[in-house]
């Protein structure tokens, strides 16, 4: 099992926006064609055959293609580039593709991780059991037994030592040299020891019998359990000192433009980095309503905008850091994806609408996902298909 994976006491907040949803249609768009993928331009001329099981827009001049459960990169000529010989790989981003291989029997579910150039030269081994993408410059890895890191080099800069590892944010990490256990009462997984480290794999503080969120913000939420079994909430900053006390909230997120989510009583509110109440708790939680890929992005603020259920009338509002707000819709769910998305559902269909309220996507889809680079990735019955900014669909029965 992989022990270098981040284990939240709450919901995480830590997601990157995508990039501008007016961003141009790219010149080859992926286009499936009855259950077989290629490349067309805007005119829907098919430019690269459909004959793979799947492909993902083109990164960096190369496109990640899929056929027969094998995974490799083509150019816009449609020519290979890079074999299809990987079991897992993800597409080009600064140069390098994270790429995985099964060893074993495919059903142990046993990869090898490592990352390669645009060439396919292997610039970091495959020989990692465990492999994440970078964050802060470094990687953890896996050696089957420990967890470390690596610099961008590939170089082993803090030697597999710990069962627990996080991926660094704001060049802070947790470690623990045990796997922390389920607890009911913190509502989230506790360490019976763990240690924030600096890039260097310095111990800059230890806390017993706690959990934590990544920092945000310079501050990092902790929650523990002291000796009578009584559960504390506060933030520290990036040397481990207490800075606030949170305590009295049954449950609390980390800081996003300076606001951060608290719960009282069953009602969400916000409070600022001084720990004042700077948005009463008057909203409420369906979960009902909620996918499971979205949690991550729940009640962080993008561009001064959230969006909250109204307790009064259940309904969905975006409101503003004053509180104020900006405009309310008869929705299921809302969802401030982007700076200027927003994903909305009703009738049990999705779309995308702006920070107005405008309709930028109709809510006619079983799913979506944010426009990124002038195209979304949207589901309509069971067929997964790409649309652009203008509303055109690329597939064909």
């Amino acid at each position: 099992m992989r022990i270098f994976i981040v284990f939240f006491l709450a919901i995480n907040l830590l997601v990157g926006n995508s990039p501008h949803i007016m961003a141009q249609t790219p010149k080859l768009i992926p286009f499936v064609k009855g259950k077989r993928w290629g490349f067309v331009n805007a005119q829907r001329d098919i430019v690269i055959p459909c004959m793979y099981d799947y492909v993902y827009p083109f990164s960096e001049g190369l496109a990640l293609v899929e056929l027969e459960r094998k995974f490799g990169y083509i150019n816009a000529q449609g020519k290979t580039v890079i074999p299809l010989k990987y079991d897992k790989a993800q597409p080009f981003s600064n140069g390098r593709a994270k790429v995985e291989v099964i060893f074993g029997k495919r059903t142990d579910g046993q990869f090898k991780a490592g990352y390669i150039d645009k060439t396919g030269k292997e610039i970091i081994p495959i020989q990692y059991l465990g492999l994440t993408n970078y964050r802060d410059s470094l990687a953890i890895i896996w050696d089957g037994d420990y967890n470390g890191y690596i610099d961008y080099l590939g170089k082993v800069v803090i030697k597999p030592q710990y069962k627990f590892a996080s991926r660094f944010v704001e060049n802070r990490a947790w470690v623990a040299t045990q796997i922390p256990k389920y607890d009911v009462l913190a509502g989230g997984f506790l360490h019976k020891q763990t240690f924030l480290i600096n890039p260097q794999g310095k111990q800059l503080h230890t806390v017993k019998n706690a959990g934590f969120e990544s920092f945000s913000e310079g501050l990092c939420l902790l929650i523990a359990k002291t000796n009578d079994s009584t559960i504390i909430r506060y933030f520290i900053d990036k040397q481990g000192k207490k800075v606030l006390d949170v305590s009295e909230y049954d449950a609390v997120h980390g800081f996003t433009e300076g606001l951060a989510a608290v719960m009282k009583d069953g009602k969400l509110g916000f409070i600022d980095r001084t720990g004042k109440l700077a948005i009463p708790c008057q909203y409420v939680i369906n979960f009902k309503w909620f996918r499971q890929d979205h949690k991550r992005t729940l009640f962080k603020f993008i561009n001064g905008r959230t969006a909250v259920m109204l307790a009064s009338d259940q309904s969905w509002n975006i409101i503003d850091k004053q509180g104020k707000t900006l405009f309310s819709r008869n929705y299921q769910y809302l969802q401030v994806a982007t700076v200027n998305q927003i994903l909305a559902k009703r009738n049990n269909r999705w779309g995308i609408i702006s920070p107005k309220g405008e309709v930028v996507l109709p809510l006619q889809y079983t799913a979506v996902k944010p426009f990124k680079n002038g195209l979304a990735l949207v589901r309509k019955g069971k067929r997964w298909f790409y649309i652009d900014r203008e509303g055109n669909e690329y597939f064909e029965e």
